[in-house]
């Protein structure tokens, strides 16, 4: 986990290359921006925490490939808007 860290600036793009990482917690942060279309690659991931940022906009299409692993979940706390795909 990477929970408050004030690591701040959009979630990097590059965390897709973590493509056999099954746990992601960046709660608590000062991210800011839209949740990057990144997930397709990444998918052992079984529990994904990006609570308490400043996130907005939608989350983007590659939620859905998460479906088959993904049991936690958890974007509390943000501007986020519209539906989990």
């Amino acid at each position: 986990t990477l929970d408050n860290n004030r690591f701040t600036g959009p979630i990097p793009t590059s965390i897709s290359n973590l493509t056999r990482l099954t746990w992601l917690s960046l709660e608590g942060n000062r991210l800011f921006g839209t949740i990057p279309d990144i997930f397709k690659s990444m998918t052992k991931l079984g529990a994904l925490i990006l609570s308490r940022n400043g996130l907005s906009g939608e989350l983007p299409p590659s939620f859905a490939s998460l479906a088959p692993t993904l049991v936690f979940l958890d974007l509390s706390q943000n501007n986020l808007s519209g539906t989990i795909p």
